[in-house]
């Protein structure tokens, strides 16, 4: 029954990285920085060896992970192609997600 559709809106304040590759590990998320329009967001980063994933409001109700070319909600962790210095870039502008990791 159409009627009875809810949809539950969760705004987003902040966008990080987490996991065993980044800065903090899986204790807690690294802060991205977002565009203007809130439809990039990046950070200067060192990257360790690991996985990680993108996660908004320091929260699990949104994770985004698997390839960095079709992020998915809940997707599996992100393997970085480089590690060391980079700068990641996520893109949010369209369908599907997608980021960037290149070398600084």
């Amino acid at each position: 029954d159409p009627d009875k559709i809810t949809a539950k809106f969760s705004p987003v304040n902040t966008i990080g990285i987490i996991g065993g590759a980044t800065p903090d590990g899986w204790n807690g998320s690294t802060a991205m920085t977002p565009s203007a329009d809130c439809l990039t967001w990046t950070i200067d980063t060192t990257l360790g060896d690991g996985d990680f994933k993108f996660r908004a409001n320091d929260a699990w109700v949104i994770d985004l992970g698997g390839s960095l070319t079709d992020l998915q909600q809940g997707g599996s962790n992100i393997v970085p192609p480089v590690t060391g210095d980079v700068t990641i870039t996520l893109h949010l502008g369209s369908v599907p997600y997608s980021a960037t990791i290149q070398s600084r």
